[in-house]
């Protein structure tokens, strides 16, 4: 090999290694502070401890006003991707990676989960089922219509009373109760009407009255007043 190619040669290596030395690859980084309003962060990169610049977070969906966001946190391990390779166009990967010290939540496989710090979730079992817990209060509002449709039984248990607020409630179907019924116990009271017969075993009672054990007062034609039983009033 003559000493010109040589010569050329090592040019070559050492332009390489000057272009490689100014380029940044792919590097962990630990997030220091985070933006809410701009959804960006600042990390130490990876292992040297150098403080980067505001960085923005990528999302699986993204668009103006709205989108998937998954907030980090400072403390949390992230992977940052460089374009070009160029420290100052850096972007932190949307998904953040589990320590030993912040272990994961032991996921089973085919699952899908959704965990807070605070214990509320969201599952999607391997079966297909749909488990949620949440430990606060769940708050949904719906512009359009609200529909349900339930092949199986539908049950709602609640150690408080339950509230529904609407201009008229339509049941369609047979209503059972076992419990007491109470109406008109506002300020305005109420009313109850029925097209078709009323059926009771027990007693039926209007302002402390009983329908089965209260008289008559009736004059048969002369005499004092008598007061009869409902049979023979």
């Amino acid at each position: 090999m003559s000493m010109d190619l040589v010569s050329h040669l090592d040019v070559m290596r050492r332009e390489a290694e000057r272009i490689l030395s100014v380029k940044t690859f792919p590097r962990f980084g630990v997030v220091q502070n985070y933006d809410p309003n701009t959804y960006k962060a600042k990390v130490l990169i990876q292992p040297e401890n150098i403080l980067s610049g505001w960085l923005p977070i990528s999302s699986e969906y993204v668009g103006s006003g709205f989108g998937l966001f998954v907030a980090p946190a400072p403390g949390d391990t992230v992977l940052c991707q460089f374009a070009d390779g160029d420290f100052g166009m850096g972007v932190i990967g949307s998904g953040k990676i589990f320590l030993p010290t912040m272990p994961p939540v032991p996921c089973p496989p085919g699952q899908v989960m959704l965990v807070h710090s605070s214990g509320t979730y969201l599952k999607i079992l391997s079966s297909g089922e749909l488990d949620m817990n949440v430990v606060g209060n769940l708050n949904m509002t719906v512009a359009g219509n609200l529909t349900a449709t339930v092949q199986g039984t539908a049950t709602i248990t609640s150690p408080n009373p339950v509230t529904v607020s609407a201009p008229t409630t339509v049941v369609e179907g047979n209503l059972e109760v076992t419990g007491n019924i109470s109406g008109g116990t506002g300020s305005g009271g109420g009313t109850a009407s029925f097209n078709g017969t009323v059926t009771t075993t027990g007693d039926v009672q209007a302002n402390g009255i009983s329908l089965e054990n209260h008289t008559h007062t009736y004059n048969p034609g002369s005499g004092s007043p008598t007061n009869t039983s409902p049979a023979e009033g």
